[in-house]
């Protein structure tokens, strides 16, 4: 299992379900794929492991989060 399917299933998807405001504007949770999120305001999570350096390069985001970005493949 990818460490990005365990952060949605143990984390993610925990934290969307447990607060109303969110489960309101992503009403469809357990239909959407489990990496891509999709919220009636049209925002989106995305979610991506770092296997390779140019693993993010294909996207353009406001907002980009990293776990543990000083180990490899990510210098």
């Amino acid at each position: 299992e990818s460490s990005s399917k365990k952060f949605e299933r143990t984390y993610l998807r925990k934290m969307i379900l447990a607060s109303p405001a969110l489960r309101e504007l992503i009403p469809d949770l357990t239909k959407q794929e489990w990496r891509n999120k999709t919220f009636l305001n049209g925002s989106t999570i995305e979610l991506k492991d770092a296997i390779t350096p140019d693993a993010f390069a294909e996207y353009a985001a406001r907002y980009m989060f990293g776990d543990e970005i000083d180990r490899k493949p990510w210098r």
